[in-house]
């Protein structure tokens, strides 16, 4: 329902014209899932990824659990046979079954390796509009990289010039570009020289992560990238305001009752239209639960409603009359609701 919303703003916003850059259509947008898959199926990702309520299960090991759309990392540790594989599944299903766990989850092929020290590496970067700028070079001792463990001159250097050179900018474009993303962020690293991707998250952190000393001169480097990539995002202004129209919560109860006002008029039964049209502004309260927003929501709502349907003049005065007194209800409620002494 969510993403039913927020597609329905971006429709809206994107009818306006270029006077409103948009990234990341959230209908077109691949998940975990369905980007690695994608990747898989292109020959880019060696690995694959498994949902554990379908019936295929992974021919190579070792694979690991993970939530398909959290970020938490791994819900399992390195998992060698089917048979440890079957056992963490059904450790896993009870957790859901006693509410523990909610997010679905994937099984995910291992795919990664160490270089000559032992050490794992992860690389990141972004993807701001049409630009992609290299973010960070993390080092651990475990495969599950979540931050720079490795800290020594060799590992800073190596960071910094990462950023600065940007290596593998090319082929990254045409990852972020299969994944139909506008901006984001990709983790991934080298396996036999070759990109594997891990994820990418679209809702990033980017200069908030707090970090040694010694990064300052890297996060520094980055940061003026990533702002200069920011404002050539943006737009100039035509001197016109853009209007997205009515919420969309506001609009879905309008319809849901528009048909029992109408009845409510043709069988001339003033009680059916006095309860029909409540419910349409009790559920604009519940969008807009201020007293002067409902009041400015209610007219904007009333206008759409008097102006885009063949209604007659006897309609719209007895419909205007119901729809004062309804909104008046429901801004005095909306009072003393925050009051405390509403109990109805």
């Amino acid at each position: 329902f969510e993403l039913e919303k927020l597609a329905w703003l971006w429709r809206q916003l994107q009818s306006s014209g270029d006077s409103v850059r948009l990234l990341n259509d959230p209908l077109k947008v691949r998940k975990r899932y369905d980007l690695l898959s994608t990747l898989h199926e292109a020959g880019l990702n060696k690995y694959r990824a498994y949902r554990v309520t379908e019936p295929d299960r992974p021919s190579s090991f070792p694979v690991f659990l993970r939530g398909e759309n959290d970020h938490e990392g791994p819900r399992s540790q390195l998992i060698q046979t089917s048979k440890d594989l079957e056992e963490e599944i059904f450790s896993h299903l009870r957790k859901v079954r006693f509410g523990k766990m909610r997010e679905p989850t994937l099984i995910v092929e291992y795919c990664s390796e160490s270089n000559a020290e032992g050490h794992f590496v992860k690389y990141s970067a972004f993807k701001v509009g049409d630009e992609i700028i290299a973010r960070h070079r993390f080092v651990a001792t475990s495969w599950n990289v979540k931050k720079l463990e490795v800290l020594n001159p060799l590992t800073l250097q190596a960071e910094k010039e990462y950023v600065i050179e940007n290596p593998h900018k090319q082929k990254l474009k045409e990852i972020f570009e299969l994944a139909d993303i506008d901006y984001g962020r990709i983790d991934y690293s080298l396996v036999r020289g070759e990109i594997q991707t891990y994820e990418i998250n679209t809702n990033p952190m980017t200069v908030g992560m707090v970090s040694p000393p010694e990064r300052d001169e890297t996060d520094t480097l980055f940061a003026e990238r990533f702002s200069s990539a920011l404002k050539m995002l943006d737009t100039p202004w035509n001197g016109q305001f853009v209007f997205v129209g009515e919420n969309y919560n506001t609009k879905l109860y309008t319809q849901r009752y528009w048909k029992k006002v109408q009845r409510a008029i043709q069988q001339d039964h003033h009680r059916s239209l006095y309860r029909s049209t409540q419910q349409i502004f009790r559920g604009l309260k519940r969008v807009v639960p201020y007293p002067t927003t409902v009041f400015r929501a209610g007219r904007r709502q009333l206008w759409w409603l008097l102006t885009d349907r063949p209604l007659g003049l006897l309609f719209r005065i007895r419909f205007l009359v119901v729809v004062v007194f309804c909104m008046s209800r429901e801004v005095v409620r909306s009072c003393w609701i925050r009051m405390g002494r509403w109990n109805r």
